[in-house]
């Protein structure tokens, strides 16, 4: 079985679809996969705010590691300070009330074999979606 902490995390891709790094989700990975997904994860950076605090001594400079203020938006922008992956899904089409929200865990635009494959290696099922042939089929 592959441990759950692998399955569960999120490569997060560039504007390219480039892995630039890897990150652990736990609402996104209450989503499940389809073939045929309903939404589409993304991800932006954004700057953390510069916590408001005063100095103790009021003669020092009192740095801190933030940096610069309290920027927000796509692109954090240059300058010191931590920068946070913000997990976003997005509805590709209209969803109905209750309809469960499901993304591609694999290139949904891959040959059905190749899905099948990859989804039963790192994530141990087969997927059953209209997309898929029948589990039978598969193994």
């Amino acid at each position: 079985a592959v441990p759950a902490a692998r399955r569960n995390n999120f490569a997060i891709m560039d504007p390219l679809l480039v892995p630039v790094a890897a990150a652990c989700y736990p609402l996104g990975a209450l989503l499940n996969h389809s073939c045929a997904p309903n939404c589409v994860v993304t991800y932006r950076r954004s700057r953390r705010a510069k916590p408001q605090h005063q100095p103790t001594d009021p003669g020092s400079s009192d740095s801190d590691s933030y940096g610069g203020g309290g920027y927000r938006g796509d692109d954090p922008g240059p300058g010191p300070g931590p920068c946070e992956w913000i997990q976003e899904f997005r509805c590709v089409h209209a969803v109905a009330l209750g309809e469960e929200l499901c993304h591609a865990y694999v290139d949904a635009s891959a040959p059905p074999e190749e899905r099948v494959a990859e989804l039963h290696a790192r994530y141990g099922f087969v997927c059953g979606c209209p997309r898929c042939p029948s589990p039978a089929d598969c193994l």
